[in-house]
């Protein structure tokens, strides 16, 4: 974590009554998370620390700030365990605004689509522009920026993070924890990242992991090498399983994956202890951090599902502190720790009303009241769609023999709620060799181009779920690929899109007979904006609705579109840059069946 500046030592006479603190805050119901109570009781800081809970009266002096916290609950920062910020498209700066807005106040991000693309220099800029807000960043050191989709043979991004680099970046002062290795690292024990494990432990760093179906076998030597928590959890016996062996399950409740009510049962009816659990996001589309929420959505779901209140706050704060062992420093309202409050007018709606972050009153009234400047990007940053050349209709084809009219395909099933993406067999229409898609039937063209060594490589296939009634979606943004995908009825909105996309460096774009009816520009490494935060907004929430309009059901429709994309671990039937992949099984599979 970086901005910790109140030495401890300046913390005692404050504490004592010798010396006045900074500020008071007063006239609050503290919500304690390490004992479940919640009771009245003022708050003492100096600087960015809490000096004294309690009564602190003999803390106050002439030039004290006295807040008066009108009654509302006092409740710890929020605490985001696991998050890939880029998918909210907003860079680093008007990200930290936007999550402040929801109380939270630290972050754990490895930033691993930004060292797909950029490498190491690219997660380092990101680190140093995180420096520059109010909010906290626990960096933790992306295996996945390294590993991409090389289990599955796909070829890395030609300027990603090297194996060498995750070594080194251990030794960072603000690494605190691996982020995101795969199972099957541990299992089939490869020595490189075994050796990533031992040092990351040997520095008491965290492991922070990625269970996606795994066996008891193999979660048992998951954990016996060192992993700490995961967050693929989507039933609660999975959860409970994982609980039982000492990970801390991560209750994702993110764009198109919405698991905490689900997981929640774990307390209301298996009576379980909470001290197993926490929350996360792991991907937040741009409408979730602007209008859902965030770690504080995720409580108001659990409680909504029978949680206790004070409870749902521990696994938001506390817990989530634990696993990073970073308790004595966040996660509790008490001495010692850096003084992040949220004052909260309900506990149920769990309304902010505002936000202390570092010592500082940095939201009030829903209104962000600190807003650094975003920082000058540098060129490498920018001209990262790289095409072969302008795609045209024909690119989309996809042929069988002139011979047939008829031929049997597998295609990728999608629902906007799981990112599983199982297969289905389907029967194509195929005129002169061309196999055709079936928009009435909801079956659509799929396709993903290379856009990052210029090779011309197109992958296409056909996708159920989406039900576009016309035109086509396009984006930039496609997990560990990070190629661009597109979704259409027609090959003529298809080519538009994707070219489009080439020319303004990346974004998401809709397009419907021939015209650009949305656009969101993501011109910093093709996945995230460089505009003004309402901007942003504005631009985003157009280019939903009229993905809405041409007909899609999807709550976070280019997370779905996302998740066709292969993404290592988690299956089926997945999308790349040479067609469709098996992700269970590991190999290559043919859209044509015969």
């Amino acid at each position: 974590m970086n901005r910790q500046h109140t030495k401890r030592r300046e913390l005692i006479d404050v504490a004592m009554g010798r010396k006045p603190a900074d500020t008071l805050v007063r006239g609050g119901k503290l919500v304690n998370v390490m004992t479940s109570e919640i009771y009245s009781a003022d708050i003492a800081i100096k600087g960015d620390r809490i000096a004294a809970i309690g009564d602190v009266k003999r803390c106050r002096g002439s030039r004290t700030d006295i807040i008066d916290a009108n009654k509302a609950y006092l409740v710890p920062g929020l605490i985001e365990p696991h998050v890939h910020f880029y998918h909210g498209c907003l860079n680093v700066t008007n990200y930290t605004r936007a999550i402040l807005n929801h109380g939270v106040t630290t972050v754990a991000d490895g930033f691993n689509t930004v060292g797909i693309i950029a490498g190491v220099k690219g997660i380092r800029f990101m680190i140093e522009e995180f420096k520059r807000t109010p909010v906290k960043l626990i960096f933790a050191v992306s295996i996945a920026a390294y590993l991409q989709n090389r289990r599955l043979g796909i070829p890395p991004a030609p300027n990603s993070v090297r194996l060498e680099d995750l070594f080194q970046m251990l030794d960072w002062p603000e690494t605190h924890a691996l982020e995101e290795p795969a199972f099957h690292l541990v299992t089939e024990k490869e020595k490189p990242f075994l050796d990533l494990f031992e040092k990351a432990i040997k520095k008491r760093m965290s492991i922070h992991g990625h269970a996606y179906a795994i066996s008891i076998p193999e979660l048992n030597a998951y954990v016996a090498a060192g992993a700490v928590s995961d967050h693929e959890s989507t039933d609660v016996l999975d959860a409970i399983e994982k609980a039982r062996v000492g990970l801390k399950v991560l209750m994702r409740q993110g764009s198109g994956a919405y698991d905490v009510k689900e997981l929640s049962k774990a307390l209301t009816e298996h009576h379980l202890s909470s001290r197993g659990f926490s929350f996360c996001v792991d991907m937040a589309a741009p409408e979730k951090i602007f209008y859902e929420g965030d770690i504080n959505e995720a409580i108001r779901v659990a409680m909504r599902a029978g949680v206790n209140p004070v409870t749902a706050i521990q696994m938001g704060t506390l817990n989530a502190a634990e696993s990073f062992g970073q308790h004595l420093e966040i996660g509790s309202i008490a001495p010692g720790r850096i003084a992040d409050v949220l004052f909260v007018k309900d506990l149920r709606d769990f309304d902010i009303v505002r936000v202390i972050a570092n010592g500082e009153t940095v939201v009030k009234d829903g209104k962000c009241l600190t807003v650094p400047k975003p920082p000058h990007y540098p060129d490498f940053m920018y001209g990262t769609i790289r095409l072969k050349r302008p795609v045209v209709p024909d690119d989309f084809h996809l042929r069988a023999s002139r011979e047939k009219t008829y031929v049997k395909a597998r295609i990728i099933a999608a629902d906007g709620i799981s990112l599983y993406t199982p297969e289905r067999i389907v029967r194509l229409k195929v005129v002169s060799g061309i196999v055709q898609s079936d928009p009435e039937k909801d079956i659509l063209r799929i396709s993903m181009i290379d856009r990052h060594a210029a090779t011309g490589q197109i992958g296409n296939a056909f996708v159920t779920g989406f039900r576009l009634a016309k035109g086509a979606i396009a984006s930039s943004v496609s997990v560990l690929c990070q190629n661009i995908v597109v979704v259409g009825t027609n090959n003529d909105d298809m080519a538009i899109a994707v070219n489009h996309l080439s020319k303004v460096g990346g974004g998401h774009v809709v397009v419907a007979d021939g015209k650009i009816l949305a656009e969101l520009e993501l011109p910093l490494l093709g996945l995230l904006s460089d505009a003004p935060l309402d901007q942003v907004v504005e631009k985003s929430s157009k280019v939903y609705q009229e993905i809405k309009k041409l007909g899609c059901p999807f709550t976070s429709p280019l997370t779905s579109l996302a998740f066709c994309c292969a993404c290592d671990e988690i299956g089926k039937i997945k999308l790349f840059q040479g067609g469709l992949i098996d992700a269970e099984k590991g190999k290559r599979v043919s859209v044509i069946l015969e």
